[in-house]
């Protein structure tokens, strides 16, 4: 993983990588109209977005399924 940033969360000093994400401009508007109206950051809104795809959706496969190969 190249230009990665790792740094120390001021939260339960867990260590965090920053990382930049294109979305369209449709979805940019939502984001910010969630974020504001539960006041909190963006940024808050995407991780809680991934934490909950990541504890919902199951396992991705660890190998390369067959018709892909």
């Amino acid at each position: 993983m190249a230009n990665r940033r790792v740094q120390a969360s001021r939260k339960n000093n867990e260590r965090t990588i920053r990382a930049s994400i294109s979305f369209t401009e449709e979805q940019y508007v939502e984001l910010e109209q969630l974020a504001t109206t539960r006041h909190v950051s963006l940024a808050w809104v995407v991780r809680e977005a991934v934490q909950r795809y990541l504890t919902e959706c199951p396992q991705m496969p660890t190998t390369e399924p067959e018709e892909l190969k």
